[in-house]
């Protein structure tokens, strides 16, 4: 767990320095392997069985938590749980409130598992330049970011999806991420913000920071009169 905290440390910081969220949004997760020795204090019931989640154990910011104070001790602003053995309610233990963005990352876990694929952590973030790009048609937004930078086919050579607008923390939000997560390796959400995913906790930070510095491009390039 101490390698854990520790790529979180990183990771939070910089997504506070680079302001890739504001306030108290964004939150990260991980699927953690080491035991739990720690009591009972709660439980949660899920709307729907995970099957793919059973006694899988995870950390995830609590809800609330600013991505500044992280940094200082990460361990203070994880809610750690686990879920139960049928697959339909959540064993809490500490007395953090999970991030309410919860079902969010739970089906996103569950949808890779469910296709025998391993990931370790997602991250949730509120990038700015990302979200200003035009979202409209998924496939064109590709290609014009393809023409914006060559590193972009290197990062993400199945493209970037985009997510319709949906209320955060909703199960039809989480449903729809779970969905897309298995053909893109990041997703933008319209209005909202961006989900990455994968084995490395930074190497899922990189992808959003390349994809905010993309975006970035693009916005001056169009304003300066450039078409794609």
């Amino acid at each position: 767990m101490n390698e854990v905290f520790k790529q979180i440390k990183i990771v939070s910081e910089n997504i506070f320095l680079k302001d890739l969220s504001e306030g108290a949004s964004g939150n990260i997760s991980y699927l953690i392997d080491e035991k739990i020795n720690l009591k009972k204090r709660g439980q949660m019931n899920l709307q729907e069985r995970l099957e793919f989640l059973s006694l899988k154990k995870f950390i995830i910011s609590a809800t609330k938590t600013r991505m500044y104070m992280i940094k200082n001790d990460p361990k203070k602003f994880f809610s750690i749980f686990s879920i139960n053995e049928k697959a339909d309610g959540i064993i809490l233990y500490n007395d953090l409130k999970p991030s309410s963005e919860l079902l969010s990352h739970l089906y996103i876990y569950n949808a890779f598992l469910k296709e025998n694929i391993q990931i370790k952590s997602i991250l949730h973030v509120h990038p700015k330049f990302s979200l200003m790009l035009p979202l409209d048609d998924e496939k064109l937004l590709n290609l014009k970011l393809k023409k914006t930078h060559k590193e972009f086919d290197i990062f993400f050579e199945n493209g970037v999806g985009i997510v319709e607008k949906f209320q955060p923390g909703s199960l039809e939000l989480a449903k729809n991420l779970a969905e897309k997560s298995l053909k893109f390796p990041i997703l933008i959400l319209k209005e909202h913000g961006i989900f990455s995913y994968g084995t490395d906790l930074l190497e899922i930070y990189d992808r959003i920071e390349i994809l905010e510095s993309i975006s970035k491009m693009f916005i001056f390039k169009t304003l300066l009169g450039q078409t794609f």
